[in-house]
């Protein structure tokens, strides 16, 4: 059976507040100057996103998720995202203001889709987020959805920047159910294969206080 569809209630993860509807605005706080995070809020209505900027962090300027161009849609491996054209997002990641995005997350926002979808409906495998340069070579996936798979949320959080690239990408799965937050391992940028790679071992520097089962 197919979770129920929650709203996310207004968060603050490491110094990015958000609200939204679906994505409302962005306000970033300096708490690391190399660290950038997306945590967002859904509430049902698709929308532009503003950003301020305290500190030099930036998630985009002024919109930061919307639906694909077609040219991007082409990036997508068709037969595993045609199910879902209707509720795939892409979000850009990017550091300084009026800066080009350094990443693209592409994803099925899985409240959109479960609001949706009949109750009593057959839980449908998602792909995997993706991540894309902004000119369309593919540099990895995200091992959980993004941003909910309800009841659960993927806390993501770019960090390390070095020649406009964040070389690290911190995960933490946040959930309201009794087994707890969980910190995953990183993903972490290769320039020789030039992708991003998970690691075997957990971060030293979680997110928050995400912490390991």
């Amino acid at each position: 059976m197919r979770p129920h569809g929650k709203t996310i209630n207004r968060a603050h993860f490491e110094g990015i507040t958000v609200s939204a509807r679906i994505v409302g605005t962005v306000t970033a706080s300096r708490w690391g100057a190399s660290t950038v995070v997306l945590a967002f809020a859904l509430a049902g209505i698709f929308g532009n996103a503003s950003a301020a900027m305290d500190g030099g962090l930036y998630l985009a300027d002024e919109t930061v998720c919307n639906r694909p161009t077609p040219a991007e849609m082409r990036w997508l491996d068709a037969p595993a995202w045609s199910n879902f054209v209707e509720f795939i997002r892409v979000c850009k990641v990017t550091r300084a203001k009026n800066a080009a995005p350094a990443v693209l997350l592409f994803s099925v926002w899985a409240d959109e889709l479960y609001a949706k979808t009949p109750a009593g409906s057959a839980t449908v495998a998602m792909p995997r987020p993706m991540l894309f340069s902004p000119t369309g070579r593919k540099l990895g996936e995200l091992p959980a959805n993004f941003p909910a798979d309800p009841p659960s949320e993927l806390q993501i959080a770019f960090r390390e920047w070095r020649g406009g690239m964040p070389q690290e990408i911190a995960l933490c799965i946040r959930t309201p159910t009794a087994s707890g937050d969980q910190a995953l391992p990183s993903l972490k940028y290769s320039a020789n294969l030039r992708q991003y790679r998970q690691l075997s071992v957990l971060p030293s520097t979680p997110i928050g206080d995400c912490h390991a089962r």
